[in-house]
């Protein structure tokens, strides 16, 4: 994102737009959108963990995936 100066034209976008937004309805429209870093960190977040719980339930249905000593303790298979 700050390759292609996305961060920096949002960031100079929203300072613009809260100049006249005397309600606050940026901020209750957009919610952690708001702020493009927060939103940026928690979508990762949200993505990282979807990931790891689709390979959870891969590991936990299909014994073949514990592919190591630490994952086969884990989750009990010998």
């Amino acid at each position: 994102m700050n390759q292609t100066q996305v961060t920096q034209y949002y960031k100079a976008m929203a300072e613009q737009v809260k100049k006249y937004d005397t309600f606050g309805l940026m901020d209750s429209y957009l919610g952690s959108a708001a702020d493009i870093d927060s939103y940026v960190t928690d979508k990762t977040m949200e993505g990282l963990f979807t990931k790891i719980a689709a390979q959870e339930k891969l590991i936990r249905q299909n014994p073949a995936a514990r592919s190591t000593e630490l994952l086969k303790d884990v989750f009990g298979s010998s």
